[in-house]
Formats: structure tokens, sequence, C-alpha cells
């Protein structure tokens, strides 16, 4: 699985951003240090890691009709 941050308040994944002396919120923006996280308004030093609650994304499009394919349907190329 994939490791996530997380609100150690709330335990969200979807809205946590670094603070940044120069806007409101910045993602990549090192500024002071501080997070916060938007679905409970809290700042904190450090977010939490954690494993994603999410399964895995599929692939779509033809990478996943590949994927999902037996080895046996896929042809072409030379040998």
């Amino acid at each position: 699985m994939t490791e996530v941050l997380a609100c150690p308040n709330c335990d969200s994944s979807a809205n946590i951003f670094r603070r940044s002396p120069e806007k409101a919120v910045s993602k990549l923006d090192d500024g002071d240090g501080r997070w916060r996280c938007s679905d409970c308004d809290s700042e904190f030093d450090e977010p939490i890691r954690r494993e994603s609650k999410r399964g895995p994304r599929p692939q779509g499009g033809l990478a996943g009709r590949l994927m999902d394919a037996d080895s046996g349907d896929v042809t072409g190329g030379a040998d």
C-alpha cells in the first residue's frame, strides 16, 4: 500500500498543506515549517504518516486492458 501524510487531529489525508509566509497555504514551500489541515482547520508541526485507506486504483485505458489480458491474448512483435 501507499503511505500518505495525514492530520494528527482528524486523520484526514485529503487537505494537508505546509504553511508559507508568502501564501495562505502551499504544498511545496517549506515556509515556517508549520502544517495545516483544511478539513478541521488545525495547525501542527508534523503530519502523521500512515497507510492509505484507499485501495490501489485500477489502471484504465490500454494499459489496464493489457494488465488484465491473459498472456496468450497478447500477440505481436518479432521474437
